[in-house]
């Protein structure tokens, strides 16, 4: 990504599992994510099951640590540098925003310095397509999170889907 946002170094944060708690929820960083194993709108079957997006951003976001020192900000899976802008997850389930959606590919939020992207939808093609289509989805959430909007242009990065 530092390609797209030249002078922005990224730094990775450790790896974080989430963990299953029961049924159709699942724990990350203490809070709770709701998951699901189909979609009601058209029946597909997930049997990876898939992760609610807004839920993955509540838990990743940026907090304010207290009594860390010079007003670190963090979360509870590392330290954001003071200087940090954002912190963006990247995970192998399959994503959704809302019971309506069959999926999303990504979701990010300015305000919260959040956002989260899905490998899900590309596992299943080349390997040189997966990365760039992959490495679209991160830059279009990361600039998300510079305050861009969404583009009208068919071939804009920026374009909603």
């Amino acid at each position: 990504c530092e390609a797209f946002f030249h002078g922005t170094p990224v730094q990775m944060l450790p790896l974080h599992t989430l963990h299953v708690i029961s049924g159709r929820r699942a724990s990350m960083f203490g809070k709770s994510v709701r998951w699901r194993s189909h979609c009601p709108v058209n029946g597909e079957e997930f049997p990876d099951g898939q992760l609610n997006a807004s839920d993955v951003l509540n838990a990743i976001k940026p907090k304010v640590l207290r009594g860390k020192g010079k007003n670190a900000r963090g979360h509870a899976g590392g330290v954001l540098p003071r200087d940090g802008l954002c912190v963006l997850g990247v995970t192998m389930s399959d994503l959704y925003c809302d019971d309506d959606d069959v999926f999303t590919g990504g979701l990010a939020c300015l305000t919260s310095r959040a956002g989260v992207f899905s490998f899900a939808r590309y596992r299943h093609v080349d390997r040189g397509v997966l990365l760039g289509r992959a490495t679209k989805t991160a830059v279009h959430e990361l600039a998300h999170m510079y305050g861009v909007g969404h583009c009208l242009h068919r071939r804009c990065l920026m374009n909603g889907s």
